[in-house]
């Protein structure tokens, strides 16, 4: 699956690959993109909950 970087680079792909989408297809991905909200780098990430792990007792 090739890595696209920029919206460009997507929109070559579809163009050189015309075969492979249909219509209804591609405008269902230049809708996803044209609704797509990144958030903010400056938004903090909440941290991951992590539990201690409970210590195991011996076996005898």
């Amino acid at each position: 699956m090739p890595v696209l970087l920029r919206a460009n680079a997507l929109l070559q792909m579809i163009n050189e690959s015309p075969n492979c989408l249909s219509d209804s297809q591609i405008l269902a991905i230049a809708q996803a993109v044209e609704n797509l909200s990144l958030p903010s780098p400056s938004e903090p990430k909440p941290a991951p909950i992590l539990k201690k792990p409970k210590p195991s007792k011996p076996q005898s």
